[in-house]
């Protein structure tokens, strides 16, 4: 499992991943891997002319305003300045033939519906401060790899106070997301089963899903928990994983792959460390992109293996 993060926002940074399989079933021969991830898209056109949005949302109000003031006095002195051109005096060429209409164009088209567009920016800017709107577009759009697509979605916790558990196991050993390792289903009135109970089957939270974000915090696991532990009603950006097979054969050959157990998860490993030599890096130079088992990968079964990382 991997969440969605764009590669330009994590330079040299290993995507993390999850992929399936169990340790007790690792010396068999074949090995049937079956690794789960979120994918790793590039940057598609539109999230990069929201990232330009983004910048103007950090400014404060007054930043907005005095924006606003700034490029409708560059749009009427723009405008004064075509209207003094000499094409546009007692020229022949204003008063002859398709000239005239030249210069008309440039004033009014040029001039008026130039403004617009300038403001359109920092208008969208001043009226959601926040950031919510221009977030949710752009984190509920699906970035497609290949045939899968990455599915995210924000949902609204209640909780009674802000110190209380939502209901969920967390894993925040990757740093940048937090892996949902289970959920506490025998407490009906957790926040999570609450908000479960009342969701559709494409939008309840699962084990197995990452948290992207909460709120504002984002990119960072410490700061992502420190939100749900100091809000009441959180608002939290749930991501699927991405989950897929792969088949390989040792052949007497070592798989080049370590793997770790986390605390807080009994039922999967993570990949740690890759081996250039091994087996399975074999494999991923000859894979498909989106089967490629990655650092940060979690292990869900092996061989038909599941339920246990023992």
């Amino acid at each position: 499992l991997k969440p969605f993060l764009p590669k330009a926002t994590q330079p040299g940074a290993p995507p993390f991943q999850q992929s399936a399989m169990a340790s007790a079933s690792l010396d068999k021969d074949p090995v049937d891997l079956t690794p789960s991830r979120p994918r790793d898209g590039g940057l598609p056109a539109g999230w990069i002319q929201m990232l330009r949005l983004d910048q103007l949302l950090r400014f404060t109000s007054s930043d907005c305003i005095m924006c606003c003031i700034i490029v409708l006095g560059c749009s009427v002195a723009w405008s004064v300045d075509i209207g003094q051109l000499p094409s546009c005096m007692y020229t022949h060429v204003k008063h002859a033939g398709i000239g005239q209409w030249a210069c008309l164009a440039c004033l009014g088209f040029a001039g008026g519906f130039g403004v617009p567009f300038m403001f359109q920016s920092t208008i969208a800017a001043y009226f959601d401060m926040e950031g919510e709107a221009l977030r949710e577009r752009k984190d509920n759009s699906a970035e497609k790899d290949g045939d899968r697509v990455a599915e995210t979605f924000w949902v609204t916790l209640s909780k009674p106070q802000a110190s209380s558990s939502c209901g969920w196991l967390l894993d925040p050993t990757d740093g940048r997301t937090l892996y949902i390792c289970g959920l506490k289903e025998d407490d009906p009135t957790s926040a999570v089963n609450r908000y479960n109970a009342g969701a559709s089957a494409d939008r309840k939270i699962r084990k197995g899903d990452y948290i992207r974000a909460v709120g504002t915090a984002r990119d960072s696991a410490a700061a992502m928990a420190r939100a749900l532990g100091s809000q009441a009603t959180p608002k939290v950006l749930i991501q699927r994983p991405h989950i897929f097979d792969v088949k390989i054969a040792k052949a007497g050959r070592s798989l080049g792959m370590r793997v770790a157990s986390v605390t807080q998860d009994v039922t999967t490993l993570r990949v740690d460390v890759l081996q250039k030599e091994g087996v399975v890096e074999a494999w991923n130079r000859k894979g498909a992109e989106g089967k490629r088992v990655l650092v940060g990968d979690r292990i869900l079964s092996c061989c038909g293996v599941t339920g246990s990382r023992e």
